[in-house]
């Protein structure tokens, strides 16, 4: 007798609250995409900031650095990472950084190499490689990211929606 009871009342929900509780998977996947998007742009901004607005100087390479990866299989059977270490001079003090670059800008530079770097004026801590041969891991990524949680929100918008017209149907 109680779980007849129960079970009438769990099929007596209100359809706003039903209405809510699908809608509100989409409203989340769409607002976590429009995060993450967001945080992609500020960082792709940013970074076409610094390489258009940077000071432009000289550093010299201090150390090369590849490393073996096995995620991503290549043709010898290993993915390579390869950073550049470096060190600069602004106004009188020394400042070091590192950036992934492509094995092309890799194989070309030795240690004690100069290289051109742009420096935020107002933080030199923030320098990069001004080479089209510097890897932007994180803003692909990003989008990549940003992208999944909207398909997910769209996909799960129109089932919820199918769902709603076949009960509607059989009412």
């Amino acid at each position: 007798m109680y779980i007849k009871a129960g079970r009438e009342a769990a099929n007596v929900i209100p359809l706003r609250s039903k209405i809510f509780s699908l809608l509100t998977f989409e409203v989340c996947m769409f607002l976590s995409s429009a995060i993450i998007f967001s945080v992609h742009l500020y960082l792709k901004n940013s970074d076409e900031k610094l390489l258009n607005e940077g000071v432009a100087i000289h550093g010299v390479i201090t150390d090369k650095i590849k490393i073996k990866k096995t995620a991503n299989k290549g043709k010898d059977g290993y993915f390579y990472e390869h950073t550049l270490h470096y060190r600069f001079y602004f106004y009188t003090r020394e400042y070091t950084g590192s950036n992934l670059v492509k094995q092309r800008l890799w194989d070309k530079v030795n240690k004690g190499d100069t290289i051109l770097l742009v420096v935020e004026s107002d933080n030199p801590e923030r320098s990069r490689i001004k080479s089209s041969d510097v890897i932007k891991g994180i803003i692909p990524t990003l989008k990549f990211v940003s992208i999944l949680p909207f398909a997910f929100g769209i996909i799960s918008l129109v089932v919820s929606l199918i769902q709603k017209l076949l009960d509607k149907k059989k009412n």
